[in-house]
């Protein structure tokens, strides 16, 4: 591939992550509907309707949480009873002052939001947090919007200083139903459809040398299976991160080591019940993991197979995709791209290119 061909396919996928990130991040996708499902939203009527648990006072509308020991949780909920499946929005607006997030990074002042299946489990394996603060700051407004199953007996709306300290303050919170807008539908399947057409055309070059070299064929068998995990929807996601984490903690039993701690929820029916219930889920570092050891595996193979070719092009090559799958995870279901995930991909394939260089150097400089 000569450097202008290479220029625009370049260009090509710079428009088309331009596209992506303007259209999620600026356009509406939804368009609220019904009445508002929260008793007492405002709080004219105290904390009726709500279930309190720690400091938590109401005064003028706004409900505050203060919380001084990272040990505990400080909350208030609502259940909404019977929701139909679809989709649902909860929103407030939230000040915090001087929290300070606790051990681990979910520790922080946040609005959580859950569907509650039949047998009354909250869906914590899927998205569920709102917005998670620390620090001090002034009014603001979060809202997200939310999937829920068919067969959800019961939507869980929180506001907790989870395991954090600080003061938290609420006010005008919501939660109504929301339906994804035509026009917003539409113009992603485009988009995707031009991703897919033009990412053949991108990486044809690529494609096409596997009939001359069958190193290329691992490093687009890669190349395939990272943008299949950036598809892959958050249910099966999450499913597949809590096989690899329960055969860990088997393999950890059978060779007698200490076994992980883990909290039982102790049948808490309360936000309480919320810091047990997650605890299971210390897998999430899993993902992360995940993401690094996939991209490690992308720069070692490509440094291999395209050794002879521009070292410089090759790592930009890497780099590019790195950032471009995870703007990708807006046409997942239930995925959202972080900038952190972006930063740890490249990490992943700067990693595997520079032990990639490491063994060639070592290998060149070996005595015959």
């Amino acid at each position: 591939m000569t450097s202008a061909d290479f220029r625009r396919r370049l260009a090509v996928a710079a428009l088309l992550a331009v596209a992506s990130l303007a259209l999620y991040g600026w356009a509406p996708r939804y368009r609220l509907v019904g009445d508002e499902l929260l008793r007492n939203a405002n709080f004219s009527a105290g904390i009726g309707g709500w279930q309190s648990g720690g400091d938590v006072t109401i005064a003028g509308g706004t409900a505050t949480l203060r919380n001084s020991e990272a040990s505990r949780i400080i909350d208030i909920d609502q259940r909404i009873a019977d929701p139909a499946p679809g989709y649902y929005s909860f929103s407030a607006e939230v000040r915090p002052e001087g929290v300070v997030r606790g051990p681990h990074h979910e520790n922080a002042a946040r609005l959580v939001f859950a569907a509650i299946d039949a047998a009354g489990n909250a869906h914590w394996e899927n998205p569920h947090t709102v917005v998670a603060l620390v620090g001090t700051g002034g009014w603001r407004r979060y809202a997200r919007v939310f999937p829920v199953p068919p067969k959800s007996s019961a939507l869980w709306a929180i506001v907790q200083l989870y395991a954090a300290t600080g003061t938290f303050a609420v006010r005008d919170l919501s939660v109504r139903r929301a339906e994804p807008l035509l026009a917003f539908t539409l113009a992603s399947r485009a988009l995707l459809g031009l991703w897919v057409g033009a990412g053949s055309w991108i990486v044809w070059p690529l494609l096409r040398a596997v009939r001359r070299d069958p190193r290329s064929a691992l490093v687009a068998a890669v190349v395939l299976g990272i943008g299949v995990a950036t598809q892959m929807p958050n249910p099966a996601k999450t499913a597949l991160l809590l096989w690899v984490y329960d055969s860990g903690q088997r393999v950890e039993a059978l060779l007698h080591a200490p076994p992980a701690v883990v909290a039982s929820a102790g049948g808490e029916a309360g936000p309480a019940a919320v810091k047990a219930a997650e605890a299971r889920f210390s897998w999430r570092g899993l993902d992360k993991l995940g993401h690094f050891l996939m991209h490690v595996l992308l720069g070692l193979v490509s440094f291999w197979a395209f050794r002879r070719q521009s070292r410089v092009l090759v790592l930009l090559c890497l780099v590019c995709f790195a950032g471009v799958t995870e703007i990708w995870q807006n046409f997942a279901i239930d995925r959202d791209p972080l900038l952190s995930d972006a930063a740890i991909n490249i990490g992943g394939v700067l990693t595997g290119a520079a032990l990639m260089l490491i063994w060639l150097r070592l290998r060149r400089s070996k005595p015959a």
